[in-house]
């Protein structure tokens, strides 16, 4: 797990042969410099090559595994407390921007613009020494999370990106924010249970998540308990009935039978290949640059 400081924006490019599963408090943007990464999250492996863009969650599982050995990574993160303070809503927003699928959806345009943010925060890096200098990094990098804000968040967007009108904007957020967040009111209820409480038709309610956003409500919810559940696993000594119930699976059976859809293979044996395992930052870098954005 990558723990930034409060407020702290770290700009990292990175050779890499391996990260293991892991998550950061961060916004992260990953964007492929030279050479070919696998980037592993949320039951899918992604081949990302020279140009490739791919933003994470904050808290969001995944796993980087360098397939060529000259690769260079770029890495922004952008802590949590300042996106918080400057994007209204942010617990209600799930980022889902990632060139490799989503390259027919006539995104091009779109992803242009975020590497031209990139190159505008590089170049000022590299080129400002007077007194504004923590100012003017961060006024590049408010203008590139409010564009991804603005253009990726599939709870705005939809996850063809066509735009929700302001009325499902507002219930899908809502929803988000009391079902899927660490501290919803929802966390534990099931999707009639959800419908009834937001005075929703099921049936609708069912087929326009599947439409949205492209997998069903169960889907969503059995694969973000068991990224909650690989967290458990990796920063825990917890055994795997603990973890089972803590991460709201009625029986560890279940744990484990969506934990092989997810990440083909066990709970036990993911633990025991990545828990305390030296290959996690296996990693050179090559360039660092850190400032506190407030």
């Amino acid at each position: 797990m990558i723990s930034d400081k409060r407020g702290d924006l770290q700009v990292v490019i990175r050779n890499i042969n391996e990260h293991a599963y892991y998550w950061h408090d961060s916004i992260a943007i990953i964007n492929v410099l030279k050479g070919t990464i696998k980037l592993s999250k949320k039951t899918k492996e992604y081949i990302l090559n020279r140009n490739d863009i791919v933003v994470i969650n904050v808290g969001e599982v995944h796993n980087l595994e360098g397939i060529s050995t000259d690769n260079r990574v770029l890495c922004i993160f952008i802590d949590q407390t300042f996106c918080r303070v400057k994007i209204k809503d942010f617990d209600r927003i799930y980022i889902n921007c990632n060139t490799v699928s989503q390259k027919q959806l006539s995104n091009t345009k779109k992803f242009k613009k975020i590497q031209n943010y990139i190159i505008e925060l590089l170049f000022t890096m590299t080129n400002l020494v007077d007194y504004d200098y923590d100012k003017e990094i961060c006024e590049v990098i408010m203008k590139l999370l409010m564009y991804i804000v603005d253009n990726f968040d599939i709870t705005r967007c939809g996850k063809d990106f066509k735009g929700l009108d302001r009325k499902q904007i507002m219930r899908y957020k809502k929803i988000y924010e009391s079902v899927f967040s660490s501290n919803g009111k929802l966390k534990e209820a099931s999707l009639t249970e959800i419908a009834r409480h937001y005075n929703i038709n099921y049936d609708y309610l069912r087929k326009d998540i599947k439409k949205k956003f492209g997998h069903t409500f169960t889907w969503i919810k059995y694969c973000l308990m068991a990224e909650e559940a690989i967290k458990q696993l990796l920063k825990t000594e917890s055994n795997i009935l603990q973890i089972s119930f803590e991460c709201g699976f009625s029986d560890p059976k279940y744990l484990i039978k969506y934990f092989k859809v997810f990440y083909k293979c066990t709970p036990s044996t993911l633990r025991s290949r990545y828990k305390n395992n030296n290959k996690k930052d296996n990693y050179c870098e090559y360039f660092k640059y850190g400032c506190n954005l407030f």
